[in-house]
């Protein structure tokens, strides 16, 4: 679907404000462990938005 533009990534803003968002209604009981991770080099449609580390 992606490869026919039936699907479009989020932009790196939609997946900041999402995360946010999604962490503002969870309960402060719950531990988060990892928000994002690099993904591999191949293999993968779309990664970390040529992000620099």
């Amino acid at each position: 679907m992606f490869k026919k533009g039936e699907v479009k990534p989020l932009s790196l803003e939609q997946f900041i404000n999402r995360n946010i968002l999604f962490l503002e209604y969870l309960s402060p009981d719950i531990v988060i462990h990892r928000l994002a991770a690099d993904p591999p080099k191949e293999g993968v449609l779309h990664g970390n938005w040529e992000c620099q580390k």
